[in-house]
């Protein structure tokens, strides 16, 4: 986190009365040799603190709350036996570990044994790594986003610039955009990243854009918002993983291309306010970013069901660009700008498990 500073201390004794009001701020906090803390429960307020190390455990027994004036991150993995709840403007903030073909492919887990709820200007935010595309896994029981302007939020936080199957190449000014579900724009100075990811079960990140000089550097690439819902995900709010543009002055890096965005559930509901969105970056005379990709799985698809569309098989379902009726929000992958040849947009699939029927005759 820029501008915070490193408090380490011996183990977690201090931290046995829970933070207090205040206790923290802006403080990257290191237990000794701990990579795990449990409590029974926790609430958070008027405080932020991140706590390492890669692949920190937080253990909360019961409920987790963060709420008025805090934020809380963990690198690593965070396991609630309660509920989660972002209120009053929390902030959490979950940064992904590597994966590996060996491994799972995921690089972090929040795993909630019941309710994920999201209330107002509260947002909850997967870091995808940089470098490695690992991305976090959201498992819970029912998410309601209940805010309008509050969600899951992973706009540039997938792939660095210059990094990702499809990057954007470019050594100097003006390079060109990254791609995912749609390529890349290109310039005169740096090509588009090529498409790349699954339509059907996006689990990858956007790419990083190319080129930019120095400080000048290209976009980050959305990054990937992955949730199981054993039960309902209801939406007043956002799902956001869009790629961001280049730091400029008068020169443009190449921009980021949208990340992945996939929700499994029993049911998928949001009103006229709801927002998936993965889109391509925008920035003048740049490439822009190419659209990402977003799948909804709904009723309750089987574990096999599953694995076979993350390989790519849609066999046994059926699939639509159209939203669920269920949900009446907003969806866009649009690309950004600009690009020549121009960057493509990305892809969105709604797919319906179809249970069969079983007649038996006696």
């Amino acid at each position: 986190v820029p501008g915070w500073g490193t408090v380490y201390v011996a183990d977690t004794n201090l931290l046995s009365n829970l933070p207090l009001n205040n206790q923290f701020a802006g403080v990257v906090l290191r237990c000794g040799a701990r990579t795990n803390w449990s409590v029974a429960q926790w609430t958070l307020t008027n405080n932020s603190l991140r706590l390492t190390p890669d692949g920190f455990v937080l253990d909360v027994a019961g409920d987790l709350v963060v709420g008025a004036n805090a934020r809380l991150g963990v690198e690593g993995t965070i396991a609630c036996g309660g509920s989660l709840t972002l209120t009053n403007g929390g902030r959490l903030s979950v940064y992904s570990g590597p994966t590996n073909a060996a491994g799972p492919d995921w690089g972090a887990l929040v795993q909630v044994a019941n309710d994920l709820q999201i209330g107002e200007n509260s947002w909850l935010q997967p870091h995808s790594h940089p470098v490695n595309g690992g991305g976090v896994l959201l498992r819970v029981r029912n998410l309601a986003i209940t805010g309008t302007n509050a969600g899951l939020n992973a706009m540039g936080r997938g792939y660095a610039n210059g990094q990702g199957p499809g990057k954007g190449t470019g050594v100097t000014y003006y390079g060109g955009g990254g791609g995912h579900g749609g390529k890349g724009g290109a310039t005169t100075y740096g090509t588009g990243g090529a498409t790349n990811g699954n339509p059907y079960g996006p689990v990858s990140a956007g790419s990083g854009g190319g080129g930019g000089v120095g400080y000048r550097g290209a976009g980050y690439g959305g990054g990937l918002i992955r949730v199981e819902a054993s039960g309902d995900v209801s939406m007043r709010g956002q799902l956001v993983a869009n790629g961001c543009a280049g730091v400029h002055f008068y020169i443009y890096g190449g921009c980021g291309s949208g990340g992945g965005l996939l929700v499994s559930c029993a049911r998928f509901a949001g009103t006229t306010n709801a927002l998936l969105s993965a889109k391509g970056a925008s920035a003048p005379s740049a490439g822009g970013g190419g659209g990402g990709r977003i799948a909804v799985w709904y009723n309750r698809m089987p574990e096999s069901r599953q694995a076979r569309l993350l390989a790519g098989n849609t066999q046994g379902v059926a699939k639509s660009t159209n939203a669920v009726e269920t949900y009446a929000g907003s969806v866009t992958v649009a690309a950004g700008t600009p690009g020549s040849p121009a960057p493509d947009p990305g892809t969105v699939w709604f797919i319906f498990y179809r249970q069969g029927t079983v007649v038996l005759l006696r």
